[in-house]
């Protein structure tokens, strides 16, 4: 498996901002200033509600920051961001979900010659 992609431009800085994979392959973003506590409760289900909620799967990105408030405004501005910008920001290349084809075929049968199209691009 990877490793998630670290900013090294301030490693040894006090705080972080990160962005993790739920196990139903939603997105967190948080901050802290201990990754390695903060993940570990994030894994055994004492982190925030939503990871609570929907299990810890893996840590996609973190970025170390100078302060709290910089810290803040970096995850104020990554929350707005769309699914697939945060995605970039941590480097994954976009993959195909066999959970996203099942959701396909269950909502819609594809018929005629465009079934194939279809299938393409979900």
């Amino acid at each position: 498996m990877k490793s998630p992609r670290i900013s090294q431009n301030k490693k040894n800085s006090p705080w972080f901002l990160y962005i993790l994979e739920t196990k139903n392959g939603k997105l967190y973003t948080g901050i802290t200033n201990n990754i390695e506590r903060r993940m570990k409760a994030h894994k055994t289900g004492r982190g925030a509600r939503f990871t609570r909620n929907f299990g810890f799967k893996k840590l996609l990105y973190s970025e170390g920051l100078n302060s709290q408030a910089e810290a803040m405004r970096k995850e104020r501005e990554v929350k707005t961001w769309p699914r697939k910008k945060k995605i970039e920001l941590a480097g994954i290349k976009k993959r195909k979900s066999a959970s996203k084809l099942k959701i396909f075929s269950r909502k819609q049968k594809a018929k005629g010659p465009h079934r194939n199209l279809l299938k393409e691009f979900h």
